[in-house]
């Protein structure tokens, strides 16, 4: 498996990933952005994460519909 380089990536500490990461939920809507420790640098990044389905990011946003909020 190839590992990506993140070099060229923003390094945050967590509150500032956290941050970084509602605002630009604030500006792209329905993202799968999210943000992940790197240990590499000791730090967080923000990234796609192709593991979010449709229905967490929609939750992410307070998207469900009221049968899955009964859940």
């Amino acid at each position: 498996m190839m590992q990506r380089n993140c070099d060229t990536k923003r390094i945050y500490n967590n509150k500032g990933a956290l941050l970084a990461l509602s605002a630009y939920r604030s500006a792209i809507l329905f993202s799968s952005m999210d943000h992940y420790y790197c240990s590499g640098h000791s730090g967080y990044h923000l990234g796609h994460n192709k593991r979010l389905g449709n229905k967490k990011i929609l939750s992410l946003y307070g998207m469900q519909n009221d049968k899955e909020k009964e859940n």
